[in-house]
């Protein structure tokens, strides 16, 4: 591990601002609705670390991308492209985004410079369906 330091990976807060263009064009085809054994995987995540408001909590969110065993500076880079709101906990939304965000790292992909609310969107459908199924069973 690296110590047990403050915040998510939010010790060094803002230390991502500059990686300008280093993304660019990687983004595309990294959102879209997720194929359904990931996003069954992280639907179930989401509902084994989000406490009772429906987030997942900062010091939880960080467990659950640490099990991905990348490294520190990737992990504080996926937190923060994935925390649109910058609030320190992730909602299902950027919950989806940080662990599908992971799973492209951990095969070789490089990160987006910058991930929206619309893509966030996308890649949320697909265990949205799969949240309201299971909510209603």
């Amino acid at each position: 591990g690296y110590g047990a330091q403050g915040g998510a990976f939010a010790d060094r807060a803002g230390g991502f601002g500059g990686g300008e263009g280093a993304g660019h064009g990687a983004g595309a085809d990294l959102f879209g609705p997720l194929p359904e054994d990931e996003a069954r995987r992280v639907a179930s995540s989401f509902e084994r670390y989000r406490d009772p408001s429906g987030y997942v909590p900062q010091d939880a969110g960080r467990r659950a991308l640490e099990k991905t065993r990348l490294p520190h500076e990737l992990l504080q880079e996926i937190w923060e492209l994935s925390d649109l709101d910058r609030d320190g906990r992730l909602s299902l939304r950027e919950f989806v985004c940080a662990m599908h965000l992971a799973e492209q790292a951990k095969s070789g992909r490089s990160m987006p410079s910058e991930v929206t609310t619309e893509q966030q969107q996308a890649m949320v459908r697909a265990v949205e369906r799969l949240a309201d199924k299971e909510m209603n069973l």
